[in-house]
């Protein structure tokens, strides 16, 4: 989503949406903090794991996504790193499925209603919908804290991956 005025405080518009959204699936990325789908669909499957077996370090599905997709075992450097920062004019809207087990694992949606939800979010927060597919930046590489130095563009996403899966050994 693109911002109609560049978030001046970061905090004060996670308030609005944590007062709006319907539940924890929905959170806010950092526009740069995304790489591609994989990167997200990863750090989801990662989520669910530690879901299952109790072992997540945030209180909430939204915080733990948040934490994993920044690589880190600290709540504070997730929302560096992953998080809405002030001055960014673009962010992501995620909203993150819930496990069907009885369709094998996999998640299902559905789209129309997701597109109505989001849509009333986009007001409440300012922005509008930018019809577009994640991918790899040095602006991102850089706020996820990864060293992308001697790294070719095409190793960018599978370092991301990586990132998420030492999530739980670094500091």
């Amino acid at each position: 989503m693109e911002f109609a005025e560049p978030v001046a405080d970061p905090k004060e518009l996670a308030a609005t949406l944590l007062e709006h959204r319907e539940d924890e699936h929905w959170l806010l990325l950092g526009y740069p903090s995304v790489v591609s789908e994989r990167h997200l669909w990863a750090a989801w499957l990662a989520l669910s794991q530690r879901a299952r077996d109790g072992q997540m370090v945030s209180r909430g599905i939204d915080g733990e996504f948040l934490r994993l997709l920044a690589g880190t075992h600290q709540m504070r450097t997730a929302f560096e790193r992953a998080g809405v920062r002030a001055g960014d004019r673009r962010a992501w809207l995620v909203r993150l499925p819930e496990e069907e087990e009885e369709i094998g694992g996999l998640p299902s949606s559905d789209i129309n209603g997701m597109a109505e939800r989001a849509d009333r979010l986009f007001g409440w927060l300012g922005g509008e919908l930018l019809p577009e597919r994640p991918l790899p930046t040095e602006e991102g590489i850089m706020r996820l804290g990864i060293d992308a130095d001697g790294l070719d563009f095409d190793q960018w996403e599978d370092v991301c991956l990586g990132h998420i899966a030492v999530a739980d050994l670094s500091g």
